[in-house]
């Protein structure tokens, strides 16, 4: 992995992508880290490169307080690196049924908010459930947008790219 970054934990493991908390050894910052794989027998490596950049460029794209902040993007050897803020809290998959009604309505609140933002940027995310939100001091947040599109493009990376790499430089080592 990037010799800047030291993984502390593993916080999510899936068929094709690992997401690991690092701590950036230079500014002692912790992050983010999805690695997914360039090789899997289940999936083509033009389905996992599109998945790649689809949620690097919605996590570029996206500018909201509680959806993590894309940091870089960068590609390895066997991986490809999403590097992004890290969200502590809890996923709302393990809380879900410790608490109140009004809590979960206050969730569900929040989540249409965000929906709302998502919908007013053209973007649907697909894949929302209470493992994707996360919980952190009394807000929810939005993960995981590696099945998000924008609603009216079918190339993500087309249409995102001219507005990112006017906005953000990291987009060029896509």
């Amino acid at each position: 992995m990037n010799l800047r970054y030291q993984i502390c934990a593993c916080l999510y493991q899936g068929t094709a992508c690992e997401v690991f908390l690092v701590r950036d050894i230079v500014t002692s910052q912790l992050y983010a880290l999805k690695r997914i794989v360039r090789h899997h027998a289940e999936f083509s490596d033009a389905y996992l490169r599109a998945v790649y950049q689809r949620e690097a460029c919605m996590l570029g794209w996206l500018q909201h307080e509680r959806i993590p902040h894309l940091i870089s993007a960068f590609e390895e050897e066997q991986y490809r690196c999403i590097l992004m803020e890290y969200i502590p809290g809890v996923s709302l998959s393990r809380i879900q049924g410790c608490s109140s009604e009004q809590k979960r309505l206050q969730w569900c609140l929040q989540l249409g908010e965000l929906l709302r933002y998502l919908h007013e940027q053209q973007i649907v995310h697909l894949d929302i459930k209470p493992s994707n939100l996360q919980y952190w001091k009394g807000n929810v947040y939005l993960l995981d947008f590696a099945t998000s599109r924008f609603l009216q493009e079918q190339d993500v990376a087309a249409a995102v790219s001219p507005r990112l790499f006017s906005q953000r430089g990291w987009y060029a080592e896509l």
